[in-house]
């Protein structure tokens, strides 16, 4: 179901996104991507990666595919295709942006049933 719990989170550490996603990612969400944060963050909302979410599988294949380019899309290098992995990379950052928003609101609701 999700391709990166099978990497290990040395290896997403390690990784280093390239500088043009990273200015993609930072034009569209404000910020640049950490996949160890973005790695903990599916994992925590796939509870271990056990639980189906379609959001989650979504960035999951997006953060799978930054990792690891297909093969056909790394030699393709028409502007259209390019426009294709731009588009991709835009909607894993629109993804984890959800992601924790949905994140932080269960951790508010969580903070009011606690002190009601």
């Amino acid at each position: 179901m999700y391709k990166i719990k099978e990497i290990p989170e040395k290896t997403i550490g390690a990784f280093e996104v390239p500088k043009q996603v990273q200015d993609l990612i930072v034009e569209y969400h404000g910020k640049p991507l950490d996949p160890i944060a973005a790695y903990a963050l599916l994992k925590k909302e796939t509870k271990g990666f056990t639980e189906a979410n379609p959001q989650a599988e979504e960035a999951d294949r997006l953060l799978h595919e930054l990792l690891y380019p297909t093969k056909a899309v790394a030699k393709k290098a028409t502007p259209k295709a390019k426009t294709a992995i731009e588009l991709r990379k835009r909607k894993l950052a629109r993804t984890a942006s959800l992601l924790k928003l949905k994140l932080k609101l269960k951790l508010k609701l969580a903070a009011q049933k606690q002190s009601a």
